[in-house]
């Protein structure tokens, strides 16, 4: 209703309700003027109201034309969001069986319809106006209960959902369980390097007591996969089904690993590590966010990323930056030097490369960044700048 329902309407509203100048008198009432003889012979000398009344109907009936099709468009995408915006509902009413809110899922359904139905009837007795170029009594009654019915639904909506999400939170808090997985200790006190493509995001701790815990909902089934291979630790999680995320239970998920320093990390998925001061260390991804907490010192610090993903390290202080990226966002603290490949040049701001640091000595594609080539491959943001 606001987009389409609220600009147009009421402008072809007040084109057939406030009355236009259609003679002398109409005019000199405009004007605030007497009406005399002599008043009215000169309007009419001024004015051909034959040939303007002609031209207004034409004007208004193009422009019924234009905006009834516009309104017709706008009734046919109605259905269209209505067949896909069921199928979508229906989804959600499947996951609210878990949580025991049946009611209030058929409740959302039902008052979503009841909108888009109300939403059908406002478009299609605009279009119905406008191609006609008449308003009844009929008309303005069907507009005034299509926009009612859709604020009552509106609010249903609201509470229907309110309640849902309610029950959801309760029956999530109640099903969450944390476990500690079954792995070789002395395995992990040696492991220098992980591998991670996991369903729920993975937090690594350096801890002298290593250990995996994982935090998950007990309705739902994981496929955890855990191998070793010399130094490098394999984590693979695999969610088998699917039916927390329409309450915000993958949110909660988490798998917290404790165990040795780091030196290299290979992710599709989302991954935090609680960084220390370190020598050297590698980030490869492939998905996902890559985020280092704690403010902590790396010398040399080298990230390759592909299309997706980003990594963040607000606290993390580098001398040597090597960069290699398809785009996407980076953040860091400080920089000493930056060495910086990528193939995104001259392509949308929303594919380059874009860092945010205080970086000192910035080197793009082997050469200097500077004025001449800001913005073709990389966009550097220094968030100690303010705008």
């Amino acid at each position: 209703f606001i987009s389409f329902g609220s600009v147009v309407p009421i402008y072809i509203l007040a084109i057939f309700v406030i009355p236009s100048a259609k003679n002398a008198n109409d005019i000199l009432k405009l004007r605030g003027e007497a009406i005399t003889a002599s008043a009215i012979r000169e309007v009419n000398e001024e004015y051909d109201f034959e040939k303007m009344s002609a031209r207004n109907l034409k004007i208004t009936r193009i422009f019924g034309v234009v905006f009834g099709i516009f309104a017709a468009l706008a009734f046919l995408g109605g259905i269209l969001m209505m067949v896909t915006g069921n199928w979508a509902l229906m989804q959600i009413n499947d996951s609210a069986s878990i949580i025991g809110a049946q009611n209030e899922a058929l409740g959302i359904i039902i008052v979503s319809n009841i909108m888009g139905v109300a939403y059908l009837i406002f478009t299609a007795f605009i279009a119905k106006m406008l191609f006609k170029l008449k308003v009844s009594k009929i008309d303005i009654t069907a507009l005034i209960a299509s926009v009612v019915i859709a604020f009552a639904g509106f609010l249903g909506l609201f509470s229907f959902a309110t309640i849902l999400r309610d029950k959801g939170n309760e029956k999530i808090s109640k099903s969450l369980i944390s476990e500690q997985v079954q792995i070789d200790s002395e395995k992990i006190k040696s492991v220098k390097k992980i591998k991670v493509d996991s369903a729920v995001p993975v937090f690594y701790h350096i801890s002298n007591e290593p250990k995996i815990e994982f935090t998950h909902m007990n309705f739902e089934k994981y496929d955890f996969m855990t191998d070793f291979e010399g130094e490098t630790l394999k984590l693979q999680v695999k969610k088998m089904s699917r039916k927390s995320p329409y309450f915000g239970g993958f949110e909660r998920e988490e798998i917290h690993i404790y165990g040795a320093e780091l030196n290299e990390i290979d992710t599709k998925s989302t991954f935090k590590y609680f960084a220390k001061d370190a020598g050297n260390m590698k980030v490869k991804i492939s998905g996902g966010v890559v985020d280092f907490k704690n403010s902590a010192k790396i010398n040399n610090l080298e990230i390759s990323k592909g299309t997706s993903g980003g990594f963040s390290g607000k606290g993390i202080d580098v001398v040597n930056l090597t960069l290699d990226s398809e785009g996407g966002y980076f953040e860091l603290k400080n920089v000493e030097n930056a060495n910086i490949k990528t193939e995104k040049c001259n392509s949308f701001g929303s594919r380059k490369t874009h860092l945010k640091a205080n970086a000192k000595n910035v080197k793009v594609n082997d050469y200097d960044f500077n004025e001449n080539t800001k913005g073709q491959c990389l966009y550097l943001e220094n968030p100690d700048e303010e705008f």
